[in-house]
């Protein structure tokens, strides 16, 4: 079993908490921000495409612990960089470093600056050549969590980001289209309302209609990635997992995500064919 962490926005933990009763999920803890867990990579995959609240999956990559800031650079060179990604791959960087902690370090972007060398540093003197870095568009998003380790030292958490973008865009907004609410949160709020997907749904307020169109996904088992999987079946490697290291090695995981692929998209489709008797109403005023 893998580790693995989904972040969502603060306030609606709990609500991404139980989305997961349903799955295999062991050692299941809340946090803010989120909440970590181990399983199967079968069955994080499947979380990651069928959670409407969460924000990103993340699994658990390597730790190290750490006394100062300049220890940093050689524990993160522990890790064995040149079987996790190829040279010829992308890579960004993001830093999170715990609140109670932030005053001790310079900044997360330097920390960030600090793991980049530790990676590129690795595949030069063990492969000769080094991967670049693209901060927008990188095949691999690592994200460093830097957190207390007790009354001594910290602790460095290396996280992949396996999907490589945040999973509130669902792809049924136009790039660029002014959407004051995120989808993941709009999914969080009807989960938590008493709408019992038979009654009529009305938002007198509806600005561009997330609310409405998460409720319509929710009422008819649309999954949030259902747009995305029709982009994979026609053979578009849309998720950065696709093109890691480990899932093209692995021939089962493969097979696994192209069923799960198949199945969520007849799921979509079925219910899809039944919103002719959908009730939603929304209006707002355009000044």
């Amino acid at each position: 079993m893998k580790r693995f962490f989904a972040s969502c926005p603060k306030g609606i933990e709990e609500t991404l908490f139980a989305e997961s009763d349903h799955y295999n999920f062991s050692h299941r803890e809340v946090t803010r921000g989120g909440f970590s867990f181990k399983t199967e990579m079968s069955s994080a995959l499947n979380f990651l495409l069928e959670t409407r609240v969460a924000s990103r999956i993340y699994q658990e990559i390597g730790s190290f612990i750490f006394e100062r800031e300049k220890n940093l650079y050689e524990a993160a060179k522990q890790i064995p960089w040149e079987k996790i990604m190829g040279q010829d791959q992308t890579l960004r960087i993001s830093c999170l470093i715990s609140n109670d902690i932030r005053g001790v370090f310079r900044n997360s972007h330097h920390l960030s600056l600090v793991l980049k060398d530790a990676i590129v540093d690795t595949f030069r003197e063990k492969v000769g050549e080094r991967p670049s870095v693209d901060i927008r568009d990188g095949d691999y998003h690592f994200l460093l969590r830097i957190e207390p380790n007790g009354k001594k030292g910290f602790k460095g958490i290396i996280l992949l980001d396996l999907a490589g973008f945040p999973l509130h865009q669902r792809g049924y907004r136009e790039f660029g289209h002014q959407a004051p609410m995120k989808e993941n949160l709009a999914a969080a709020l009807v989960l938590n309302t008493e709408w019992d997907k038979q009654m009529p749904l009305s938002d007198l307020f509806c600005g561009s209609g997330t609310l409405l169109i998460e409720a319509a996904m929710i009422k008819y088992g649309v999954p949030p990635t259902y747009l995305p999987l029709k982009e994979v079946q026609k053979g578009h490697p849309y998720f950065n997992f696709q093109i890691h290291k480990w899932f093209q090695k692995d021939e089962a995981i493969q097979k696994t995500f192209k069923n799960l692929t198949s199945e969520l998209i007849t799921r979509a489709e079925n219910g899809l064919k039944k919103a002719n008797d959908a009730c939603f109403m929304g209006n707002d005023t355009n000044k």
